[in-house]
């Protein structure tokens, strides 16, 4: 397998989800093993990640960056191992709560192999448990994850997708995300320049309309790709998970890393 970078740079521009402000990301390619950067000064490795308000945060005091998990996903999707992250802002554009302006933002730069080969992991296994979170990973010979999950207002769901490039860009990239909610509806959609309709249950946000069969699912499973390529690299394994969050999706990688 060989490491990837983008052709050019590209730049991606919308409303930063805390601010509710204008916020920008410039993605440029990467030279050679470099990683994913921000800032030019902040590699995405788990060392330097940390949870913040339920997203997934890289660096540490002013120059921490917010929500970097649909860009690691897009990411993911794409096998992109090298890139440059130039944000202006503290947080990354919110887009319409999936990681689609990003994958087509890296579409559009075009994805290119570089001369430099990368060895998936395929050795792991590895369990983590915490009150309400539970993961398993066996090796294998693709990326597979089934999950479980529950949501108030929503109810239980599960999903299972063997992650292809093919998966990815059919079923999980354009999974948008829920949760709980301040306010109404209506004023988050108009904050957020949204152009789907949202509905409250039980003082959790979800979009009134599903893109996919049990969207949340998908969400978590493009959520928990995103926190996975922190490792730097791909991992090929049967994954089973139920209730997933950002900080136990952290600590799996930092267990992955250590072994």
């Amino acid at each position: 397998m060989k490491r990837r970078t983008v052709g050019e740079a590209v730049e991606v521009r919308g409303i930063g989800l805390s601010s509710r402000r204008p916020v920008s990301v410039r993605l440029k390619p990467g030279r050679p093993g470099q990683g994913i950067v921000f800032n030019d000064r902040i590699p995405a490795t788990v060392s330097r990640a940390s949870v913040s308000e339920h997203r997934t945060c890289i660096g540490r005091g002013r120059h921490k960056v917010h929500q970097v998990e649909h860009l690691m996903a897009a990411c993911a999707g794409l096998g992109i191992t090298d890139l440059g992250v130039d944000v202006e802002g503290s947080e990354l554009p919110f887009g319409d709560g999936s990681s689609l302006h990003f994958y087509h933002a890296l579409r559009r730069a075009g994805v290119l192999e570089l001369d430099q080969e990368i060895v998936p992991i395929t050795d792991r296994h590895c369990t983590a448990d915490a009150k309400f979170s539970f993961y398993c990973i066996a090796p294998g010979r693709r990326l597979s994850v089934m999950l479980y999950g529950s949501a108030p207002g929503y109810g239980d769901y599960d999903q299972y997708v063997v992650v292809t490039p093919e998966s990815f860009a059919a079923t999980l990239a354009g999974a948008r995300t829920f949760g709980p909610v301040e306010g109404q509806a209506w004023q988050l959609r108009r904050r957020l320049k949204l152009d789907f309709g949202l509905k409250c249950r039980a003082g959790w946000v979800y979009p009134k309309d599903e893109r996919m069969p049990k969207e949340p699912g998908c969400h978590k499973i493009l959520d928990l790709l995103g926190d996975l390529w922190l490792l730097g690299r791909p991992i090929l394994a049967n994954i089973e998970v139920c209730r997933p969050n950002h900080r136990m999706n952290l600590a799996l990688v930092r267990e992955l890393e250590a072994h």
